[in-house]
């Protein structure tokens, strides 16, 4: 209720000689007091409509008599702001408001209620509140950040839906804005307001502003040397591989450079840093960093200032890991953020828009292949340069909702179609991440990247396509040391009793000629379980290759128990799902419980037709055709492809 009142006291009154001392008090008026709306005039509709506009405008009495509330019933949803109620006052911008008002409908029902402009173009800082059929008190902090002039109004926003709207007690008050505490992310102390705590170097001063209110690390550079001369660090775990976004403000009295950027904190000082241009005003740097060749708990955020002359103030200094950019090599819009950019359904026409769907925020090219044909009828293409000889990594994301295949690689985009592809990519229904290797034996200004889907039914998603020129038909297949390369490879154990998996472990002996930190582990089950001579594992996460002189001896590094053969095939996938093999080459080892080199040659097995789209590696760890007494382990690393 928003009239209060105020009933005068009765008393007992003595009145002086001549007057009767049982005489009634006169009757005492009823003080109203009405609702005070703060910035806001007839905030509780006392006076009816004034100071209020809007086709939703309807004071009613609410049925006591004594109270009045807006009313409007809305009886054909629409936009939000088809039915509309407001109040005309000043807002000034950069000033954050408290809006309080009591609302209820006659259903369950939402309202957008806020503040802006009273005219175009209408810019506004609003909230939805779920209304219900009893009467609740709503407090809404607004801030006004892009906004605000004389002609301005709170506002009540109620066409989305259907229902009755009451609305009362309508309060607008200026508050303070709400500060959030700095987010210094990964760091500590990033905005220096707990003065030089956690920050190090010869350059490391923070002071207030001037404002009394605020710090901001300030150095003045008297010289120019070089740029680590002069330096702010705070030391930080970066994890190798990672990707992180630094971002900061800084300023200088003069035109001039700052390096900033992540790095070690220790010899041999490796770091991935940007040089940014300082001015004297103010300016947010962010910059995405990848810590793609050194990382460690002893690693630090970098600031080199003494390239230059000048004064360098920097503060709301913030790291946190990010996503790095997607990268599509040769190709552009590989990812399908820019949705059909670039691709094609053949070699001339755009690929259907319709093709490209967002997933949890994520764009993909996703197509349904109703029935099956010949597997160029569904095709996505982009074309490109490609130079005969040379060698191209494909990498891409692909799923189905089903088993099938699908095929890809390069190619000519016209007559005689020459291609360099594999044609037995077995998609699931989980997204899996393939890598492909093709030397191609043709070249043209218009070549293609291709996809080949129609030849069986099923969904086809695919995501972030790369292609990149590697130098030389062994660059796709970088030694297998199971840190950098083949920690995520798939194994497939056989004829091993229970087939325990591959297992990535710490090295055991850590020391030349293997001082690998990561090895994998593989136990071959003893004669008696029933596993077999030849148990070994079998990984196709090889990137597509044909063999040939650059890459036909296979050298690997074993840890072994026991004097055994091991035994080293490779394997490519045909056409129909089937596989065909190089057969095996066995080399024994000669040393037991100490890393051992062992070298396998293939020279011989060159130019067979089962030895091109290689993806395929089998590792047989205790070729022993006398019988394994017992179980064997065997540690192998380093697993390199060289001529």
């Amino acid at each position: 209720m928003k009239r209060i009142i105020t009933a005068a006291a009765i008393s007992v009154l003595l009145f002086t000689a001549g007057c009767s001392s049982n005489n009634d008090p006169d009757p005492q008026t009823p003080t109203v007091v009405e609702f005070d709306g703060g910035l806001l005039s007839n905030a509780g509709f006392d006076n009816g409509s004034d100071g209020w506009s809007g086709n939703a405008l309807n004071p009613v009495d609410d049925g006591t008599g004594s109270n009045t509330v807006n009313y409007a019933n809305v009886e054909a949803a629409g936009n939000a702001f088809d039915v509309n109620l407001s109040n005309a006052v000043a807002i000034e911008q950069g000033k954050t408001y408290k809006l309080t008002f009591k609302a209820k409908s006659n259903v369950d029902r939402t309202m957008v209620a806020g503040i802006g402009l009273n005219q175009d173009p209408w810019t506004s800082k609003t909230e939805t509140v779920n209304l219900g059929s009893e009467w609740q008190t709503y407090t809404l902090t607004l801030a006004a950040s892009d906004f605000g002039n004389e002609n301005s109004r709170v506002l009540f926003d109620m066409g989305a839906e259907v229902g009755e709207v009451y609305i009362d007690d309508v309060l607008l008050e200026e508050t303070a804005a709400v500060t959030n505490p700095f987010d210094s992310g990964l760091l500590n102390n990033g905005d220096f307001q707990n003065g030089v705590e956690s920050w190090i170097g010869n350059a490391a001063s923070p002071q207030d502003d001037g404002s009394g209110s605020n710090n901001i690390n300030y150095a003045n550079v008297e010289m120019a040397g070089n740029p680590w001369d002069v330096n702010l660090s705070q030391v930080v775990a970066i994890e190798q591989g990672k990707s992180y976004a630094l971002t900061f403000k800084a300023k200088s009295n003069v035109n001039r450079d700052l390096v900033a950027g992540i790095g070690l904190n220790e010899d041999p000082w490796t770091n991935k840093t940007e040089t940014v241009s300082l001015t004297p005003e103010w300016q947010t740097f962010t910059k995405t960093l990848t810590a793609s060749d050194f990382g460690s708990a002893n690693s630090r955020v970098l600031f080199d200032m003494g390239a230059a002359a000048g004064e360098v103030l920097i503060d709301d200094v913030s790291l946190v890991e990010a996503t790095a950019p997607f990268d599509s090599g040769l190709l552009s819009n590989g990812d399908f953020s820019e949705d059909n950019a670039g691709w094609l359904a053949g070699v001339e026409n755009a690929t259907d828009p319709a093709t490209i769907i967002e997933v949890d925020g994520n764009k993909i090219y996703s197509v349904d292949v109703a029935a099956a044909g010949n597997s160029f009828d569904v095709n996505l293409s982009q074309k490109l340069a490609i130079e005969n000889g040379k060698t191209y990594k494909l990498n891409f994301k692909a799923r189905s909702d089903t088993d099938r295949n699908i095929t890809a690689g390069i190619g000519l985009s016209g007559d005689p179609w020459t291609n360099q592809v594999d044609a037995a990519i077995i998609l699931n229904t989980e997204w899996q991440d393939f890598e492909r290797t093709f030397t191609a034996n043709f070249e043209a200004a218009d070549s293609r990247v291709l996809f080949d889907l129609g030849a069986e039914m099923g969904q086809v998603q695919i995501d972030d396509v790369s292609l990149v020129e590697v130098a030389g038909n062994t660059a796709g297949l970088a030694t297998v040391d199971f840190e950098t390369t083949g920690a995520d490879f798939a194994w497939e154990v056989f004829e091993n009793n229970d087939n325990p998996a591959v297992e990535v472990v710490a090295n055991p002996s850590a020391v030349a000629p293997n001082a690998s930190a990561t090895v994998a582990k593989i136990t071959a089950r003893a004669a008696s379980s029933g596993a077999q001579p030849w148990a070994g594992a079998v990984t196709e996460n090889l990137p597509t290759f044909t063999l040939d002189s650059t890459n036909k001896v296979i050298k690997v590094m074993v840890y072994k128990s026991v004097i055994s053969d091991v035994g080293i095939k490779l394997e490519s996938l045909q056409a129909d799902g089937g596989k065909a093999s190089t057969g095996e080459i066995k080399v024994a080892n000669t040393l037991v419980n100490q890393w051992e080199e062992l070298t396998f040659d293939f020279s011989s097995v060159i130019g067979q037709p089962a030895n091109t789209d290689i993806t395929g590696l089998v590792i047989f760890p205790d070729f022993n055709t006398d019988g394994r007494a017992a179980d064997t382990v065997t540690y192998f690393d380093g697993i390199s492809f060289n001529e």
